[in-house]
């Protein structure tokens, strides 16, 4: 386990028998991220790099967290995990998933 000082913003919307949450992950390679279902919760977690940094230059200014993340959404009922879909485009994670049971 680790502790992510980046929480990236999350939107979640619910369409008709679908949810769709849309994660900010703005310099995340699709092959840094992990989406994992239990229950109710969602994470997303991942990294975000810098190749500059990786290749040894020194930082003057430095805003961007360049680290690992974790973003946790809790749904209001269980998640049906074979359902997940996901797209990443232009920066923005979008899942879509069903879930079993009470909704809000």
């Amino acid at each position: 386990m680790f502790f992510a000082s980046w929480k990236p913003p999350a939107d979640v919307f619910y369409a008709g028998e679908r949810w769709i949450i849309k994660v900010e992950l703005a310099g995340v390679s699709p092959d840094d991220v992990e989406i994992a279902a239990q229950d109710r919760t969602l994470t997303i977690r991942g990294r975000r790099r810098d190749r500059w940094l990786q290749q040894g230059f020194a930082c003057h200014s430095l805003e961007i967290s360049y680290t690992r993340f974790e973003r946790s959404i809790i749904l209001p009922a269980r998640i049906e995990t074979n359902s997940i879909r996901w797209e990443y485009l232009d920066g923005i994670l979008r899942i879509q998933l069903n879930t079993r049971g009470a909704r809000s």
